[in-house]
């Protein structure tokens, strides 16, 4: 039996929840993309599976956005930890002092990306900052369900299709769930990130204590991809630079199902979608420190706007419009794919043993320059004062 067919699986893992024989695993390919594998001995061919897959749904989402907004967490220090405004934390802040719980993405002690549930506010920290992988969701589905039948509220946050798996898998709405989507560029390969950490690692020699794929140093603008070790200098330049952050910038690295995303639209699966505001410029004062790190907030149902209002107190904000925002969020409108005869190319050179900076530069090379000195400089204040000269 086949779910669906691999060029269209997002890996989201429902069908491992929703089957009640367990007779469904996540598998890597050969590329590091997960994909289900249905153990013939126990399926009972139900199609229960199949019911419940995103990528064989029928698109009968409404959620078109209501309202949009530019902003920031008020507080310095979460802002500055967070990998643009720090809105999210508000969110999830917002859930746990209504005795809530909250599902989101965390590193395991592998550097893989695992969906989690917490339920205080030390463990904050576990779900800030972007990963930039594909995460395991380990039953995720069936532990937020859990949480809904006694009377929690939940706060779960993911991709687009983990989302949509999410809503398949309750099979109805629930007044206490809150769902928050990205703007997804799409999800990188499991095994091209381990082969990047063992050359960053020098095979292991040096032990990874941290990693921030986007390192405020000290601006959210050009940031840094930052490895810091047990012992000696951190790693760290800017994601301009740095070879896994560019392959997957620019869409070498990514799944094959995210060049077809059918989520790449302005009509959104969460109640909240969350991204960086690219391209964002301040209208008056009160934004003008906006290179600290800003969050485009999407407002996309009724939901979204009652937690909105009531998390507005804790944010620095203004409204934008669609046009804003689609400036320079790309899969607002479409997804990103590569050229399939150089995605061919580039995935035989990675099963050949080519090193991930190799596979940069012979495919993704000064693809996206940082500018520096006085260009900076200058790039920088006009985006800040602008508005005066406008009045």
């Amino acid at each position: 039996m086949i779910i669906c067919t691999k060029e269209k699986c997002t890996g989201c893992g429902v069908c491992v929840d929703v089957c009640e024989k367990q007779a469904i695993i996540m598998k890597p390919d050969r590329h590091g993309f997960f994909y289900p594998e249905i153990i013939d001995d126990i399926c009972i061919n139900c199609s229960a599976c199949q019911r419940k897959c995103p990528a064989l749904a029928e698109e009968k989402n409404d959620n078109y956005v209501r309202s949009i907004y530019a902003a920031w967490n008020k507080n310095k220090g979460v802002r500055k930890t967070s990998s643009s405004g720090g809105v999210f934390s508000v969110l999830v802040d917002h859930a746990l002092c209504q005795s809530g719980v909250v599902a989101g993405a965390m590193w395991n002690e592998n550097y893989e990306v695992h969906h989690t549930i917490i339920d205080s506010k030390k463990d904050m920290f576990l779900l800030r900052g972007s990963k930039y992988l594909q995460s395991h969701t380990d039953s995720i589905y069936a532990k937020v369900k859990e949480c809904l039948l006694a009377g929690k509220k939940v706060l779960f946050s993911g991709t687009p299709c983990q989302n949509h798996a999410l809503k398949n898998y309750l099979g109805k709405n629930y007044d206490d769930l809150i769902t928050v989507d990205v703007i997804c560029h799409g999800v990188p390969s499991d095994r091209v990130f381990q082969r990047y950490l063992n050359e960053r690692s020098e095979n292991g020699k040096r032990e990874i204590k941290q990693i921030r794929f986007r390192h405020k140093k000290p601006y959210w603008d050009w940031c840094n991809v930052t490895i810091d070790y047990e012992n000696g200098q951190p790693y760290s330049v800017s994601t301009t630079e740095d070879s896994y952050f560019t392959l997957f910038n620019i869409g070498y690295s990514l799944r094959p199902s995210c060049s077809q995303c059918k989520y790449a639209s302005q009509t959104r699966i969460g109640d909240i979608t969350l991204a960086d505001f690219w391209g964002f410029l301040p209208k008056g004062f009160k934004m003008h420190r906006f290179l600290l790190g800003v969050s485009l907030v999407m407002i996309n149902t009724p939901k979204g706007e009652s937690v909105f209002d009531q998390i507005s107190q804790s944010l620095v904000f203004q409204k934008a419009s669609l046009e804003d925002a689609l400036l320079s969020n790309k899969a607002l409108c479409a997804p990103f794919a590569v050229p399939h005869e150089k995605s061919i190319a580039f995935w035989n050179d990675f099963e050949a043993g080519m090193s991930i900076d190799q596979l940069r530069d012979k495919y993704a090379k000064n693809t996206i320059m940082k500018p520096s000195g006085f260009s900076l400089i200058y790039e920088r204040l006009y985006k800040m004062y602008r508005w005066t000269l406008r009045k």
